[in-house]
């Protein structure tokens, strides 16, 4: 646990400066029918993703509701944590969030900034060590969640303010290039697809979009298993932390969208194995069991040397198919969607090879796939570059964190 002079639960802060520190509305003052299309968005857990607050769907309601619920207002410098599902997740409300309602499922942190800064704050929240001391008190066993008494309980670390904005000046620095690499990857990917999009029509690679029509010369229709030199199921083995080995690519490690892989774990396996197991440039690791069925990522060049887990399937296709263009296709929605509609299991989703290779799909001549290449390839390898960075400077952010809270890195000079 992070350590300095001004040590103090959240709570004695809270009550000093007459703070507020309250979960949203119960699920009996706030209805699933009371939600509109329009209005003022509620914050719920589910839109708290990376300290950040995301709108894709969040949920809106009326102003009678608005009025009622008023006492649930979030403010800007206010801190919005998740209290069930994942957490430890947390946002600052910034300007734009300034009056949105805390939601149910979420819990309100309102400490204003004379003894804390509030951005110090969120960038101590997020530290590893806070997160753990918050998932160890959660309480029950089915669905851990969060209370008020364990909120107030957390033990805050802070140097005086100037220090803290100093710190917190140079933590969001970080962020800054963090955000500004992650535009240029957004940008990156939009041009994929709309290349991608130009050449081959927003739904013609879906070979149930063309039947009953004619295919130019040259085109065919299949599934992915034709276009495939090979596919198969991952090994089986323990993770382990310590460098026993191969990286050791499992479903987690690839849900997100950049596979950190100093995060990957190692694993134990037997040198005759290897070459059966080893990821190649271009291969395609798809998850087959749980929530993200489905879920698939194209293997760059600028990867260690890895094997893939058992509950993943690796597509490897021959040389007549590029792997860029089917990286875009499963990594798109209409993959997931398909693979979600051919799940087996009744409690726990799965599909097997047979399913995860069975997407129909049209194949292109080789010609037009190699000019393809030519346009996204170097896109895409920029996009992996930028991502690669971005991890780098997450895990410099986060190591520096302690060091500057506890005083070890000093920020007057900086």
């Amino acid at each position: 646990m992070m350590r300095h002079p001004n040590n103090r639960t959240l709570g004695e802060i809270c009550d000093d400066v007459g703070g507020i520190i309250r979960t949203g509305p119960f699920g009996s003052q706030l209805h699933q029918s009371d939600y509109k299309e329009d209005g003022l968005p509620v914050i719920m857990p589910k839109d708290i993703i990376d300290g950040k607050v995301e709108t894709e769907s969040i949920a809106r309601i009326g102003e009678e509701d608005e009025l009622r619920l008023k006492e649930h207002k979030l403010k800007k410098g206010d801190i919005v944590f998740a209290r069930r599902g994942d957490l430890g997740r947390c946002a600052l409300i910034r300007e734009r969030e300034n009056g949105w309602l805390c939601g149910t499922g979420s819990l309100r942190v309102s400490l204003g900034d004379t003894v804390v800064d509030p951005i110090y704050l969120i960038y101590y929240f997020n530290h590893t060590d806070i997160i753990s001391w918050i998932k160890n008190r959660a309480i029950g066993a089915t669905l851990p969640n969060l209370n008020t008494s364990i909120i107030r309980d957390i033990p805050i670390s802070y140097p005086s303010l100037p220090v803290q904005r100093k710190i917190a000046d140079v933590l969001s620095a970080y962020d800054d290039l963090i955000e500004v690499n992650t535009r240029r990857i957004r940008i990156l990917e939009q041009m994929a697809q709309s290349v991608y999009r130009e050449w081959f029509g927003a739904e013609t690679l879906h070979a149930t979009s063309v039947r009953g029509k004619s295919l130019p010369e040259g085109w065919e229709t299949g599934i992915i298993r034709d276009i495939c030199e090979s596919y198969s199921y991952g090994y089986t083995a323990k993770a382990r932390t310590e460098q026993v080995g191969p990286k050791y690519l499992r479903i987690t490690d690839i849900v997100p969208d950049y596979i950190d892989w100093e995060n990957v774990p190692y694993c134990e396996i037997e040198e005759q194995d290897v070459d059966k197991y080893l990821r190649k440039e271009g291969d395609i690791v798809v998850a087959r069991t749980g929530a993200t069925t489905g879920y698939a990522k194209r293997l760059g060049k600028r990867h260690p040397k890895s094997i893939f887990a058992s509950y993943l399937v690796r597509f490897r296709t021959n040389k007549e198919f590029s792997h860029f263009l089917l990286g875009l296709i499963v990594e798109g929605s209409e993959y997931k969607q398909f693979i979600k509609i051919n799940l087996g299991g009744a409690a726990q989703p799965m599909a097997n090879a047979q399913v995860l290779t069975s997407y129909p799909l049209v194949i292109p001549p080789k010609e037009l796939q190699d000019q393809f290449d030519e346009q996204v390839q170097p896109l895409i390898n920029l996009k992996e570059l930028l991502q690669m960075k971005n991890a780098k400077l997450r895990r410099t952010r986060d190591l520096l964190l302690p060091r500057l809270v506890s005083g070890e890195v000093r920020v007057e000079g900086l």
